[in-house]
């Protein structure tokens, strides 16, 4: 993953290509799930997990040697942005 493929998980065509894995959850969250069935809680964990790697990746290149690209500092500001719009503090 390179941080360049957007912020979105892979789309359904290259759901042949993902692998399975196993999520332990608390009681309170299972049954909130179950009580949600109409939402696709595969793609949400896909795009939560995908989105953190990706978070992953660009602090790696922040602390490591790498040089940042122009599409990774945009990626930054997104993430930064969209962190201070969910905290409530607005524009930046």
């Amino acid at each position: 993953m390179t941080g360049h493929e957007g912020d979105h998980a892979p789309d359904r065509r290259q759901r042949n290509r993902l692998k399975k894995i196993k999520l332990v959850l608390p009681d309170d969250a299972y049954t909130f799930i179950e009580e949600h069935e109409g939402v696709d809680w595969s793609e949400v964990a896909l795009n939560a997990i995908v989105r953190y790697a990706q978070d992953l990746e660009l602090m790696d290149k922040l602390a490591g040697e790498v040089e940042l690209t122009k599409d990774d500092v945009e990626a930054l500001e997104r993430r930064i942005r969209t962190s201070l719009a969910r905290q409530g503090r607005g524009h930046v």
